[in-house]
């Protein structure tokens, strides 16, 4: 499993617009096969902060959901919003155990 953290900055009048060209984002990333979540969200009491969270089922999942127009597209519309360098973090794990 591979999951991806990306945490960035912008103004407080663009985290609104950040989270909603991520949720438009996340509805193509789900449907690409092996997106096990999609999620954005802000940090409690930031009004600059904006995250995202997506898990996918293996390496070759991941790299077709770079490798898509969506991918490219929400760059290219976050980026001028940015007010800093993205941290992207990726992780490979191995689930140990869902509990619902």
């Amino acid at each position: 499993m591979i999951i991806a953290i990306v945490d960035f900055s912008v103004a407080p009048e663009n985290q609104a617009v950040a989270l909603n060209i991520l949720a438009g984002d996340g509805v193509a990333a789900t449907a690409i096969k092996g997106n096990l979540g999609f999620r954005a969200f802000t940090d409690a009491g930031s009004k600059t902060h904006v995250g995202l969270m997506h898990e996918w089922t293996d390496q070759a999942a991941f790299d077709a959901y770079v490798a898509s127009p969506g991918f490219a597209t929400v760059g290219a519309q976050l980026r001028p919003l940015m007010t800093g360098a993205p941290t992207s973090r990726r992780f490979e794990a191995t689930l140990y155990e869902t509990v619902r």
